[in-house]
C-alpha cells in the first residue's frame, strides 16, 4: 500500500491527512497494482469578515478561512447572496442601491458557512442641524436624509419629546440634543 498524503497500513486501513485535497492510494501486489483516488473534505469553513457594513453601490472583496487558514484563493468557492439567490465571483461582492440587511453564503466542497451584510448609508443628516426654541414650543418639522434621501427614522431626544420628527422642547432652558437612527 502507498499513500500520496496521510498513512496507510499493511491491512488497507488509511488515516486521512490534515490537509483538506484530492490523494491517490495504491495497492501493488506483485507486478499489479491500482489506485483509487480519495477526497478529503476540510472540517470548518468560515467567512471573513463575519459581519460587514458598507455603503451602497460598494464593493468589498471578502475571504474565506479553510480549517482556520486563510485562503486567498477563493475563487473554488461558490459566492451567494442569500436573499436574491444571486452568485458573485470570487468573493468580491458588490452592494445594491438600496438599504437593506442582506446574508452572504460561501460554499466549498461539503460545507458552507455566512455572514451578515448591513447596507446603509453613506451619511445620516437631520434638516436643519440646529434649531433655537422657546421652551415649551413646538417644531415641525425635522426632516431625516440618508445620502440626499428623505427615510423614515425613529427618533429620540435627549429632552422634551419628538415623533415623526415633530419636536416638543422642554420646560427647562438648555441645549439639547434630537437624534434619527435609520430603521432596518
Amino acid at each position: 500500500w502507498a499513500a500520496t498524503a496521510g498513512t496507510i497500513n499493511t491491512d488497507g486501513h488509511y488515516i486521512a491527512p490534515d490537509k483538506y485535497g484530492k490523494y491517490k492510494i495504491t495497492a501493488t501486489y506483485y507486478s499489479l497494482n491500482d489506485s483509487i483516488e480519495i477526497t478529503v473534505f476540510p472540517k470548518q469553513l468560515e467567512i471573513n469578515p463575519q459581519t460587514l457594513t458598507i455603503g451602497v453601490n460598494k464593493s468589498h472583496q471578502f475571504g474565506v478561512k479553510i480549517d482556520g487558514i486563510f485562503s486567498a484563493d477563493s475563487n473554488e468557492v461558490q459566492w451567494t447572496i442569500v436573499d436574491t439567490n444571486t452568485t458573485f465571483e470570487n468573493g468580491l461582492y458588490q452592494s445594491p442601491k438600496d438599504y437593506c440587511i442582506q446574508t452572504i453564503k460561501a460554499e466549498f466542497m461539503e460545507l458552507s458557512a455566512s455572514a451578515e451584510v448591513k447596507v446603509m448609508p453613506a451619511e445620516l443628516k437631520i434638516i436643519p442641524n440646529s434649531k433655537t426654541m422657546k421652551t415649551n414650543e413646538t417644531f415641525n418639522k425635522f426632516i431625516a436624509q440618508a445620502d440626499g434621501d428623505t427615510v423614515e427614522v425613529t427618533w429620540s431626544a435627549d429632552a422634551g419629546t419628538i415623533e415623526n420628527g415633530i419636536y416638543a422642547a422642554p420646560g427647562q432652558p438648555g441645549t439639547y440634543t434630537v437624534r434619527a437612527m435609520l430603521q432596518g
